[in-house]
């Protein structure tokens, strides 16, 4: 089943329709991993590239957090969840590596797949496929320390034992 990410998203912040991104649900195993992950889809827009016509390196962080949106949305937990229990994720962590550049028009596929979810911190793996050659253009991990408003860390399988299992699948 397929989703636009305007429709999923509408209304949401930081979600472009221009983005031309869709909802994969994969729900299916990782590769290295028995834990969950989840896809979006996105053709490069003009909006995206930098004054050398190649995707502006920032836009490939967006793109993980698109993709890590989804992946806690398909666990059960939508944006607004979050914030109903005063949750906040700030990232600790965030490593990019660039293996190949996209352009405008490539059609990419951006999946972000739990790697672990240890006590107060959720890592996550993050792959940028070019789904015309099928190379993996981009790879990255991000860390987030779950936290109440009062920036106090908490243990995510006390507050939300639910979330764990659902990352676990």
């Amino acid at each position: 089943m397929l989703h636009k990410v305007s429709e999923v998203y509408a209304g949401r912040a930081g979600v472009s329709i221009r983005q031309q991104a869709f909802v994969i649900y994969t729900w299916q195993t990782g590769k290295e991993t028995d834990m969950r992950e989840a896809s979006i889809m996105h053709t490069v827009a003009f909006c995206d590239l930098d004054g050398m016509r190649a995707v502006y390196h920032t836009n490939y962080i967006k793109w993980f957090d698109l993709a890590r949106t989804e992946l806690y949305r398909q666990a059960g937990f939508h944006q607004e969840k979050w914030e109903e229990g005063g949750v906040l994720l700030p990232l600790v962590v965030c490593n990019c590596e660039y293996l190949e550049g996209a352009v405008f028009g490539d059609e990419l596929k951006v999946t972000a797949r739990a790697a672990e979810v240890k006590r107060k911190v959720i890592t996550l793996e993050y792959e940028i496929e070019n789904t015309a050659t099928g190379r993996i253009i981009c790879k990255g991990l991000t860390k987030q320390v779950c936290c109440d408003e009062n920036n106090k860390s908490f243990v995510l399988e006390e507050r939300y034992p639910e979330l764990v299992k659902n990352l676990l699948e």
